[in-house]
């Protein structure tokens, strides 16, 4: 990883090091700062790995009859 001010390249093999080096050098910033390898953000090469299942609402985890209970409150 290689950080220039407020721009970050990673991912970078000795080869794109070396391109990176050089177009820094000439001054054109041809090469966009992030990951050099494809991927987005910080997200890992092999695609996301946790938060995967569809989150649950309210009362999920609750008793039944606690559930029931609070179902038939009515608010004024």
């Amino acid at each position: 990883m290689i950080a220039v001010n407020d721009e970050f390249y990673e991912d970078l093999t000795p080869e794109t090091t070396k391109e990176l080096l050089k177009d820094l050098k000439s001054g054109e910033r041809k090469i966009k700062p992030g990951p050099m390898s494809g991927r987005k953000s910080c997200e890992p090469k092999t695609g996301q790995t946790t938060l995967k299942d569809e989150p649950y609402g309210p009362g999920a985890f609750m008793r039944t009859q606690v559930t029931a209970c609070v179902n038939s409150l009515t608010l004024p």
